[in-house]
């Protein structure tokens, strides 16, 4: 062996030496930064696990009010186009109710034109004094020999029952129309009907 080739052994030994000592050295280092306490470690992986659950949660509130608010849509739109509905409903009982007042009108000038003349003696004291004791309840026009009876004085509206009070005056009318004084007489009624539902 020559001292080239001795120098070299040496060298390469020491070199190699070197190099598994920096290497030893750097694994050191690296497993003194790497590890880390198990009791840090447990904490960081519980807080992990409770941000989980709490997305998890949030994810769940999330959807329940994304539904929420779906069917909150929907109820508004059903409650649109119920107000839609009833405003046409409204409309059509207007027009309804404008042309039945037309009608009444109509029907009032008519009777108004009509000239009945007056009643025998009798009858007109008699359907005189009923008006003057129901006088909430009808008129009579001696002129033409006429009743008038008030607005919504038979029936409640939506019904079909007689009012108590209205009884009372159409039976004592009846008697006074039934009597013989009254029995030549013919006996027009005209009147209309509200347009309310009979519940």
């Amino acid at each position: 062996m020559n001292a080239l080739e001795a120098k070299f052994r040496t060298t390469f030994t020491r070199t190699t030496s070197a190099t598994h000592l920096g290497a030893l050295a750097g694994c050191l280092a690296l497993a003194a930064v790497g590890c880390v306490p198990q009791e840090k470690y447990n904490d960081l992986e519980l807080a992990y696990r409770s941000q989980q659950q709490q997305l998890l949660r949030t994810q769940g509130d999330l959807e329940t009010t994304r539904a929420n608010e779906s069917q909150l849509r929907s109820q508004l739109a059903q409650a649109a186009g119920d107000l839609s509905s009833l405003e046409a409903l409204r409309k059509g009982q207007n027009v309804d109710v404008d042309k039945l007042l037309a009608d009444y009108e109509a029907l009032l000038a008519k009777i108004g034109n009509m000239n009945g003349g007056p009643l025998p003696a009798e009858v007109n004291a008699a359907l005189a004094a009923l008006a003057a004791q129901y006088p909430d309840v009808l008129q009579f026009d001696e002129r033409r020999g006429m009743i008038r009876f008030a607005a919504d004085f038979t029936f409640d509206p939506g019904s079909v029952g007689l009012k108590q009070n209205a009884l009372s005056v159409l039976d004592q009318l009846a008697t006074i129309l039934n009597s013989a004084e009254a029995s030549s007489f013919e006996v027009v009624v005209v009147g209309h009907t509200d347009n309310v539902p009979i519940k």
